[in-house]
């Protein structure tokens, strides 16, 4: 497929005969509403777990990155010559386990009273305008679905979390549809 620059009035009449796109979205919008960058989830999730193992609470304030960075370098599993970013999935198998370990961590990092910003309820009015019908997203945080819910124009959104809720997914939706790509965290 040959890539076409297209300007604002082209990509507008083809989404008005019918062409409707794809929206990846992706840690981006989540930061602007202070959800933590995946670096960040990753330095959290250490500290957190660094406290558990060592006996203090996970909320200790004296626990500082030259406590836990040493250890998590310790760790068979972790490479130091990868960023927080390529290592968050071997964090998040290694560190954040059991089940319930993980979910307290990320029902406790994802902030429910976190507001989304005005690209949320921006993206609300797209998705209530059917200029979008599929949005994937990387992200973990319920923001799109907080936001959607509290748009008069979106009348139903689809949440897809998890691989057994793949089946659902649709070529040309009835409703907008939330593809969570990375599936729920808290599960």
């Amino acid at each position: 497929m040959e890539f076409q620059e297209r300007t604002t009035g082209s990509l507008l009449t083809l989404f008005e005969q019918g062409n409707r796109p794809v929206l990846l979205l992706g840690a981006g919008c989540s930061i602007r509403s202070g959800i933590l960058s995946t670096d960040a989830f990753v330095e959290r999730a250490a500290a957190w777990e660094y406290a558990r193992q060592h006996g203090f609470s996970t909320e200790d304030l004296r626990i500082r990155r030259s406590d836990w960075y040493p250890w998590l370098k310790s760790q068979k599993w972790f490479d130091e010559s990868k960023s927080n970013a390529e290592n968050y999935p071997k964090v998040v198998e290694q560190l954040l386990q059991p089940r319930i370990a993980r979910k307290e961590f990320f029902t406790k990092i994802l902030n429910p009273c976190i507001e989304p910003r005005v690209g949320y309820r921006t993206l609300a009015k797209l998705i209530g305008s059917r200029v979008f019908d599929t949005i994937l997203t990387t992200n973990f945080d319920d923001l799109v679905e907080r936001t959607c819910s509290d748009t008069a124009s979106v009348h139903h959104l689809d949440v897809i979390r998890h691989s057994d809720q793949y089946l659902n997914i649709s070529t040309v939706p009835t409703f907008a549809q939330l593809i969570f790509l990375r599936g729920d965290v808290c599960a």
